[in-house]
């Protein structure tokens, strides 16, 4: 892909993406350097491949920019690129969408979406970022946008599956207990602004440098449930071994972090 001279670039801070939720999730730092195309700088044959592959990919799903004029083509990606591919996209679409035209943008792709076949699944709305989720299911496709209210840009992305309950779909035994050892604080290894506090109650906090969440905590056989109020869940396999807490995603494979005390 070819890089246009006059291109520009928007830092883009996601914090602590676990299954499309951010900042008061977990603790992951992915900062995207967004490369901003210029669509009228010599693209033209690329724009048209990536639309071509785009469709021959994903037959039944219409793209961003036909169905919304608002919406500006930039870029697009393997979703392993934007590490997304850990949720289990295959490819994300980047476009240039003005945080005024955001809601009619994302009503006229939703009743696109809906007119073939997908329902909607989950919106999550916070003052950095929105992640909206769909699904088709005889198609057994994913489609989920996530809008940088700060870059201005709308990334599409789409994989098989049922992303969003593969991701979120938590079983909680009923007879989990609470691990003793796990109580009190844990400052994660590689940023000491996120910590995680887990009280005797059940309920815990955790903390990031742009504020808290309040959650509640049970484990079972070596794995720990995070109860979130926003209506999703966590499931992590953990470790403690000579002060150090491990955790490992059981939703995301490969997703394991330090912390200590």
């Amino acid at each position: 892909m070819k890089e246009d001279k006059n291109s520009s670039y928007s830092k883009c801070v996601l914090l602590g993406i676990i299954g499309g939720f951010t900042v008061l999730v977990v603790g992951i730092i992915l900062t995207l350097s967004i490369l901003v195309f210029n669509n009228n700088g010599g693209r033209g044959q690329d724009v048209v491949d990536e639309i071509r592959e785009y469709y021959e990919l994903f037959p039944s799903v219409p793209t961003l920019g036909f169905v919304s004029q608002a919406a500006q083509f930039i870029d697009v990606a393997c979703s392993e690129d934007w590490s997304f591919d850990i949720f289990g996209y295959e490819r994300t679409y980047i476009y240039g969408l003005s945080e005024t035209m955001v809601d009619d943008a994302i009503d006229e792709y939703e009743a696109a979406l809906l007119e073939r076949g997908f329902i909607r699944q989950y919106v999550f709305d916070e003052e950095e970022i929105m992640w909206v989720y769909f699904y088709h299911e005889e198609q057994h496709i994913s489609v989920t946008l996530l809008y940088l209210r700060d870059a201005e840009e709308m990334m599409v992305s789409l994989g098989p599956g049922n992303i969003h309950e593969q991701v979120y779909g938590v079983y909680i035994p009923s007879n989990a207990t609470l691990d003793e050892a796990l109580l009190g604080s844990w400052v994660w290894d590689e940023n000491r602004a996120f910590t995680y506090v887990f009280y005797d109650d059940g309920t815990g906090r955790l903390g990031t440098f742009l504020g808290r969440q309040d959650f509640n905590w049970t484990t079972y056989d070596g794995d720990l449930f995070l109860i979130f109020d926003l209506g999703y869940d966590q499931s992590w396999s953990y470790v403690i071994n000579e002060g150090v807490l491990t955790l490992d995603s059981n939703q995301l494979p490969g997703v394991t972090y330090s912390y200590t005390r």
